[in-house]
């Protein structure tokens, strides 16, 4: 499971845990990104024995919306 987290990209100093038991993996705290928080959480469902993931993560900035054009 450590090799998974230290593999996420983007993953900043921001605090978060992780829990295990009986293969249910529980995240918890705040990441910057959301995709950070979806990437983590995919990454997390792959790993063998996984049998759930339950995201409590909330993230700072949504990156996955389209950002508007700037006009001059």
């Amino acid at each position: 499971m450590r090799d998974v987290i230290e593999d996420t990209p983007a993953l900043g100093p921001d605090p978060f845990t992780v829990t295990v038991a009986q293969g249910t993996v529980t995240l918890r705290g705040t990441v910057r990104h959301r995709s950070t928080a979806e990437a983590l959480q995919q990454a997390i469902e792959a790993v063998d024995g996984v049998i759930a993931v339950e995201d409590h993560l909330r993230y700072r900035w949504d990156d996955t919306r389209p950002t508007p054009p700037a006009y001059l």
